[in-house]
């Protein structure tokens, strides 16, 4: 299984929380670990680390043109640590050969994360 790391974001508060002492940019790394297609569903897992000082709670993951099921929203991402979240994107239509998906980090931001699913070949048993 091929294995696409990429950085997610380093991404900044809202202005209003840099005034803050000990605050500052959120550090987190999304490493999408497998992304494969069967049908028309995509099944995704991914590592979330949490590179901060802060936990950090992510509280949703959308793709265009795509149901997501996950449980256990917000996920909560101590910090220094890593976490695994497993989705299933279901397409209604086609489904994309690569795709973003937009990981939302609630107050801490959000950003993409490029994603091409490997197609599985469908089992006979």
């Amino acid at each position: 299984m091929v294995r696409r790391t990429i950085l997610a974001m380093a991404m900044a508060l809202p202005a209003a929380a840099l005034g803050h002492p000990g605050h500052g940019p959120s550090d987190l790394l999304v490493e999408v670990a497998e992304a494969s297609q069967q049908g028309q569903v995509v099944r995704v897992s991914a590592l979330i680390s949490n590179l901060g000082d802060a936990d950090v709670d992510l509280t949703g993951v959308l793709t265009q043109g795509a149901l997501v099921e996950a449980q256990g929203f917000p996920l909560t991402i101590p910090a220094d640590e890593t976490m695994r979240l497993s989705a299933d994107l279901m397409f209604s239509g086609t489904v994309p050969g690569i795709l973003t998906l937009e990981f939302d980090f609630g107050a801490a931001g959000s950003g993409p994360v490029l994603v091409i699913p490997q197609l599985e070949e469908a089992s006979d048993v």
